[in-house]
C-alpha cells in the first residue's frame, strides 16, 4: 500500500482476484506476489525517471496535506515513510501479482 501518512480512504471493498488495484483519493492498494513465492522489490524515484517496467497502473495525485508518504505492506511487517509531494506514478511488472514495484514521485509543476 501507499498512502499518505493520515490517510482515510479505506479499501475495505477491495477484491484483488476481481482488479488488481484499487485507488483512493489518499492512497493505492496493489496486488503483490504471495510471501512463499518470494520478495517484492519496490523502488522510490523522484523525478522524471521514466520507469522500465511495462504497465503503468497508477498516474496522478495523492492527497496528503501533510506531505509525507508512507509504503507498506498488508501486515505493515515493512513499512517506510518518505517526504513526498504532488503527484505519482506506479509501474509494475505484472499487473495481477507484481514482482516489482516502481513508484515516481513528481513535485507539482513536474507533472504537466
Amino acid at each position: 500500500m501507499l498512502r499518505g501518512i493520515e490517510a482515510e480512504f479505506y479499501h475495505s471493498d477491495w477484491d484483488p482476484d476481481l482488479t488488481p488495484v484499487d485507488v483512493g483519493n489518499d492512497s493505492i492498494m496493489l496486488a503483490a506476489r504471495f510471501m512463499v513465492e518470494g520478495l517484492v522489490t519496490v523502488k522510490i524515484w523522484k523525478g522524471k525517471l521514466e520507469t522500465r517496467l511495462p504497465y503503468t497502473i497508477h498516474a496522478g495525485i495523492l492527497s496528503h496535506p501533510r506531505k509525507v508518504l508512507v509504503i507498506h505492506d498488508p501486515n505493515e511487517e515493512v513499512r517506510m515513510e518518505f517526504r513526498g509531494e504532488g503527484a505519482v506514478r506506479v509501474a509494475v511488472d505484472d499487473v495481477d501479482l507484481a514482482e516489482r514495484v516502481d513508484i515516481v514521485l513528481f513535485g507539482p509543476a513536474q507533472y504537466a
